[in-house]
């Protein structure tokens, strides 16, 4: 038996121990997903991100209220324009021995739920093309491939030459 709620301040210390560990699966994908590890204080980061209006945490308990997964999302949508309202799925954990038990279906139709009510025209999820898990269960769930983004070096040294007509 579990519980899904929204997450709060008092959860924090949970959430960035989930959110390193998904970094470390993350890594097995490609090195990128530590790009940012000795540059970021995750604790104040996720607090800053669990205050926004535009960011929702959910946390699932188990029947002894410890926390054993989390779920995240956000919005985006410009005020006064006709631009459509895009949800985005951040992050879903749950600890291994709570997983297949419909834990992580449930965070997931949370922040599905959260976003629905903020009238969201289009829900994305950026997923990498290693993970073919998650890839799977994406597709199932009527998601589609609409962008490939593509990442290199920034080391090269570039120079912008002046237009030679100014």
């Amino acid at each position: 038996m579990y519980t899904i709620r929204k997450a709060t301040l008092a959860d924090l210390s949970h959430i960035v121990t989930f959110e390193e560990i998904l970094s470390d699966i993350h890594r097995v994908f490609d090195v990128y997903y530590g790009l940012y590890d000795d540059y970021v204080d995750l604790n104040a980061f996720l607090a800053e991100q669990m205050g926004r209006d535009d960011r929702i945490y959910f946390v699932a308990e188990n029947k002894s209220r410890e926390i054993i997964g989390f779920a995240s999302a956000s919005a985006i949508i410009i005020p006064n324009s006709n631009a459509p309202r895009v949800g985005k799925f951040l992050s879903t954990f749950v600890i291994p021995e709570y997983r297949k038990k419909g834990i992580g279906t449930s965070l997931y139709e949370h922040c599905a739920a959260w976003m629905t009510n903020l009238h969201v025209d289009y829900i994305e999820q950026a997923i990498s093309p290693k993970n073919t898990d998650v890839l799977r269960r994406a597709e199932k769930e009527g998601f589609e491939p609409y962008m490939i983004i593509l990442k290199k070096s920034g080391k090269r040294k570039y120079i912008a030459h002046k237009n030679p007509d100014a």
